[in-house]
């Protein structure tokens, strides 16, 4: 193994698999560090590419072999029917170590950067996945490589493991080569073990069909058993991906583990975060209690306690819902402006999660508050919104819009919605 690692031309590509698997994990920032989970997803996604290109070296190292003088005394050997696929072995061996260097290196920045780690079985396969995936592309380039004597067999397996793991729906396939990705956090959310295990046992088919063609490819001697052995393998194929489309197509389902709540106490105010995502809760409940001075100081009763807004989780009645945004959600620090809008949103209502939304009083009337603790805050000017409908009204003597403001506040904290009137001087459109 250590000769044909050496001797492998894909030595050469290893500065190039490096540099596309960082591409690919730091193209969009770092938003999942921090977050276990995510992180993990993260990281597995990155076989999209690295899976079409490691299939693409595993062809050409097959036929580089193919074509080299000693190939003909490899197939004499004992295990020459295996010759291909210990050509490919060393490709796969490298792209692993790539992989999972990679995989290890941003668990260990989450992990420093206090995300809180949770092991579990979901987790597990999420990381095993990836290297699964990789062992059944390399297996594709390579029997392509073995069925095809043709440089062109090296964009044809390429070409092949992108249109199954990118594409598959249009194949009328199921997405199983796809094992990561997650764009978004994972707070509230779980891996349904259902997807994983059918996709394990596609990849794994993928994988073992493959050596079985390469091998009756190559035997000296081919008998009834050895076509036997390919049809038994292409059966068990067909089975696991008709086992795979009977499975949910989503990778993700609602968690029912209890959410556990990092949480911060100030001036009267508690600050609530899920713990996977509570890297800015020092920095989120001192703009809370900050930026909240204004209502304050004006007579507004303002919520005791702010907690995140987990996915398919029932908010708290009496507690303010803290909605993040994706792009921050792991940051130590968010942005300052946005807080006033986190603000003028007191309560989240039936109406806010339901068909019908709740009227449009009630919309303009939050951006109104919001901007109204903007303009206080020094966050903007008065006239950063003279185009909006509340614009007139905004510029107006202080006890005016004070007296709406805590009228106003009352009711969205009641979630009284029908109740909310807009200033004389705000006409919707």
């Amino acid at each position: 193994m250590r000769t044909l690692i050496r001797r492998s031309s894909t030595v050469g590509f290893v500065p190039v698999l490096v540099v596309v698997q960082a591409f690919c994990l730091l193209q969009r920032g770092t938003p999942w560090l921090g977050e276990w989970d995510w992180t993990a997803d993260w990281a597995g996604g990155v076989t999209v590419v690295t899976g079409p290109l490691l299939a693409g070296c595993t062809a050409f190292e097959v036929l580089r072999w193919r074509t080299a003088a000693t190939w003909s005394l490899l197939r004499q050997t004992p295990r020459g029917g295996h010759a291909a696929w210990l050509c490919a072995l060393p490709v796969l061996v490298i792209g692993v170590v790539v992989h999972v260097v990679a995989t290890a290196s941003v668990l260990v920045a989450t992990a420093m950067a206090g995300g809180e780690p949770r092991i579990d079985t979901g987790f597990v396969l999420v990381v095993v996945l990836p290297v699964v995936a990789l062992a059944a592309a390399a297996s594709i380039g390579a029997a392509t490589a073995a069925c095809w004597r043709s440089l062109l067999a090296v964009p044809l397996a390429a070409a092949i493991v992108f249109g199954l793991t990118a594409f598959p729906d249009r194949l009328m396939l199921p997405d199983v080569l796809k094992v990561g990705g997650t764009t978004g956090s994972l707070v509230g959310l779980t891996w349904d073990s259902r997807q994983q295990a059918a996709a394990l046992a596609v990849l794994v088919m993928v994988s073992v069909f493959a050596v079985v063609v390469m091998h009756a490819r190559d035997a000296v001697r081919r008998g009834p058993a050895s076509r036997s052995i390919v049809a038994a393998s292409a059966v068990a194929l067909v089975a696991a991906v008709v086992l795979a489309q009977s499975v949910p197509s989503s990778r993700l389902r609602p968690s029912g583990a209890p959410i556990r709540y990092a949480c911060t106490a100030a001036s009267g105010t508690t600050v609530c975060l899920a713990s996977q995502t509570s890297r800015q809760l020092a920095w989120l409940a001192a703009q809370i209690i900050r930026q909240s001075e204004p209502l304050a100081a004006i007579g507004v009763r303002l919520p005791r306690r702010y907690q995140q807004v987990v996915p398919y989780r029932r908010q708290p009645d009496g507690v303010a819902p803290i909605l993040l945004e994706p792009d921050s959600i792991n940051a130590r620090r968010g942005d300052a402006r946005r807080v006033p809008d986190l603000l003028a949103m007191p309560a989240l209502c039936a109406a806010d999660t339901g068909e019908v939304p709740p009227p449009d009083e009630v919309f303009v009337a939050r951006s109104a508050i919001s901007a109204w603790l903007s303009v206080r805050n020094g966050l903007s000017e008065t006239s950063d919104y003279r185009v909006e409908v509340f614009g007139e009204w905004l510029g107006q003597t202080a006890p005016d819009q004070q007296a709406w403001i805590r009228t106003t506040y009352a009711q969205l904290t009641a979630c009284a919605y029908a109740d909310v009137r807009l200033p004389e001087s705000v006409v919707l459109p």
